[in-house]
């Protein structure tokens, strides 16, 4: 007999094995439980006979854990009545904005109309989140059941009628049915959650289009800023803008917008309402308290000075909470933002600055609510644009008047440095809004808007900037003259030390928060932040050495923060931890030292880690300072060394007498 070859023998197996396997046909349908177990990431195993009571109670168990609780059906009927809101801002802010697109509205109405749709774009994002997170939680609960009710499948088919009792039978028909139910409820749960978040997403995608566009024209408007955009105001009509203006108007049209936003958010501004007038009875009573501490603390007659107005210190403080840094009425319209709350926010700004300020200043700040006025006025002019030209032009001529003022008043007592500060501040105003008058006349009215409104809103941003420090200000005064702090060490013998320390941390956020509204005044805010990033980006690259100017920032500042840290906390053990605790004769300088320094090595582990430098490759440096150890510095290194020593075991103490030889100290 001829030898078959053995590749050739195994591929005749093969192939009868598969002529004998029963092909499926082509119309029948697929065995049910294989699109399940194509779901499922686990083997779907049938249960055995004798475990199906059991897994039937434990089944049932887990069942009742995905019928919905009350609280996620409130919480899904939040997400549901938040998207409503949402997209009834969503829809009107849109048509708004295609047709100030269309029509070449002004810049200023532009970055109004940029800023609501940043807020809408951050609160739709906020609810997507939610609605996302809930979709995590029943596609992992679907999962879970699809899972179950595969594997019930696969034990309903593996039952063998003949030989399983009837009620096991009906046990696993009955808990097969629950589960099917489950399913089905939890895939309409699922489904009704996944069109709530499609509809969030649909008017995320509406609304990143609408500022995407919004972002194009004022990039357009920045780079035409040197091109003249308008006929010069000396080939147009003066009169007839504003006889238009005077027979429809905006202010009515706004005044409509304040009224249905004030009526839709009446519970909100009511709970504010009711905190200002807790926290002015509060700084009321703490007034009174302030007057019995005068005869014990001489100094407090500057912080006295704004304590005479609790409430205009209650409503800046309100304000500024509520607009800027928590704000709470993210959709308000523009007319609510920037005309209703700056009404509110003037009397109590120019209250609380004229309190701490010296002539000439404190008449100054009357100068700065006609401008302010004057500003609220230009805003509502602004949907016209031919009005608001005209009476951009007139509110530069004032403004510059009332700088030409300020630096002569100024200029009389050369003297003092707040006023000589004041003073260069008004000749930069002086010449950027004579800039901007010019070009505004020439026809360059994209310049002439962006310099002129930026100055007047930056010159009053930093009169209610300086209001709100001279609050922050009395506070810190009020609590360092408190019975709570004058119980620690270092407010009751360091107290003006400490003060000055965070007057000086308070003057550096306020100039901070002053530089970024100023930035945004001009409409700066975001080229600026991208201006920063892009310096700080910048660097060399050296083989695979990548140094920036950011990795040096923040390596420097880490450092600088390590620094006084440690002094603040080695201060902080010397004043109020030491003299509590009775500790032997230099055991506190000890633990001083040794704190300072794991402080500074920490601080520079984390200046390292923040200029992005693995630590791993400290190896590298060890090596090189052994090197350099073992070469120059072996009496540096000894010394140290020798000093820990003597911190630690302690042979000679703080306090000593020791003599070497003929030195004596």
């Amino acid at each position: 007999m001829r030898r078959i070859p053995r590749i050739r023998f195994a591929a005749l197996v093969a192939g009868s094995l598969l002529l004998c396997a029963p092909l499926p046909s082509l119309g029948a349908a697929e065995p049910e439980t294989e699109p399940e177990s194509k779901s499922v990431p686990w083997p779907v195993t049938a249960l055995a006979i004798e475990d199906v009571t059991d897994q039937a109670l434990n089944v049932s168990q887990r069942l009742r854990s995905f019928t919905p609780s009350p609280r996620a059906g409130e919480r899904f009927a939040a997400s549901k009545a938040t998207h409503g809101r949402l997209s009834e801002q969503v829809h009107p802010r849109l048509a708004r904005s295609r047709a100030a697109l269309a029509s070449r509205a002004n810049i200023d109405e532009l970055r109004s109309l940029r800023a609501e749709f940043v807020a809408l774009a951050k609160l739709l994002e906020a609810g997507e989140e939610v609605v996302a997170d809930r979709v995590q939680d029943l596609a992992g609960g679907l999962r879970e059941l699809e899972h179950m009710q595969a594997r019930w499948k696969a034990t309903q088919q593996a039952a063998d009628p003949t030989t399983t009792p009837e009620p096991i039978l009906r046990r696993i028909d009955l808990t097969l049915e629950a589960i099917e139910d489950t399913v089905g409820q939890e895939r309409i749960r699922r489904d009704a959650v996944l069109t709530l978040r499609e509809r969030f997403v649909e008017d995320q995608v509406a609304v990143d289009g609408a500022l995407e566009a919004i972002d194009d024209e004022i990039g357009s408007r920045f780079e035409q800023l040197f091109r003249a955009d308008r006929e010069p105001m000396w080939n147009t009509e003066f009169l007839a803008p504003f006889l238009i203006w005077w027979r429809g108007g905006p202010i009515r049209i706004g005044a409509t917008h304040i009224v249905d936003y004030v009526r839709d958010q009446s519970h909100t501004i009511a709970f504010q309402v009711f905190v200002v007038l807790a926290v002015s009875l509060l700084f009321s009573f703490l007034r009174s308290r302030l007057r019995a501490r005068q005869f014990q603390f001489g100094d407090l007659a500057e912080a006295e000075s704004t304590w005479e107005r609790p409430y205009s210190m209650a409503l800046i403080l309100a304000v500024w909470t509520s607009e800027f840094f928590f704000p709470l009425h993210p959709l308000a319209p523009s007319i609510y933002s920037s005309f209703l709350v700056g009404l509110v926010l003037i009397a109590p700004v120019v209250r609380v600055a004229r309190q701490r300020l010296e002539s000439p200043l404190r008449d100054a700040t009357l100068g700065l609510v006609g401008l302010f006025v004057i500003d609220r006025i230009y805003f509502l002019m602004t949907p016209i644009a031919d009005v608001a030209r005209w009476f951009l032009a007139l509110s530069l001529s004032v403004a510059l008047l009332f700088f030409f003022w300020l630096q002569r008043a100024c200029a009389r007592e050369p003297h003092r440095p707040q006023l000589q500060l004041v003073r260069v501040g008004a000749r930069i105003a002086i010449f950027v809004i004579l800039i901007a008058l010019l070009a505004e006349t020439a026809g360059w009215s994209q310049l002439g808007t962006v310099l002129g409104v930026g100055t007047l809103r930056a010159a009053l941003r930093a009169l209610a900037v300086f209001a709100l420090l001279e609050v922050a200000k009395a506070l810190v005064a009020y609590m360092l003259t408190s019975s709570i702090a004058s119980r620690l060490n270092v407010i009751r013998r360091h107290r003006l030390l400490v003060r000055d320390r965070l007057y000086w941390i308070l003057r550096a956020a306020a100039m901070v928060l002053w530089v970024s509204l100023a930035l945004e005044s001009y409409g700066f805010g975001g080229i600026g932040w991208v201006l920063l990033n892009a310096i700080l980006a910048s660097g060399v690259t050296v083989g695979a050495l990548s140094l920036t100017l950011g990795d040096v920032v923040s390596f420097v500042l880490t450092l600088v923060v390590a620094f006084y840290l440690a002094r603040t906390v080695e201060f902080a053990l010397d004043e109020e931890v030491y003299p509590r605790l009775k500790l032997p004769r230099g055991v506190p300088y000890a633990l001083s030292a040794l704190t300072r320094y794991s402080l500074f090595v920490v601080g520079f582990l984390f200046a390292l880690a923040a200029a992005g430098i693995e630590l791993g490759r400290l190896a590298i440096l060890a090596g090189g300072l052994g090197v350099g150890i073992g070469f120059g510095l072996q009496n540096v290194t000894n010394n140290f060394i020798s000093g820990l020593i003597l911190l630690f075991e302690r042979p000679v103490q703080v306090g000593d007498m020791v003599e070497l030889q003929s030195l004596v100290g």
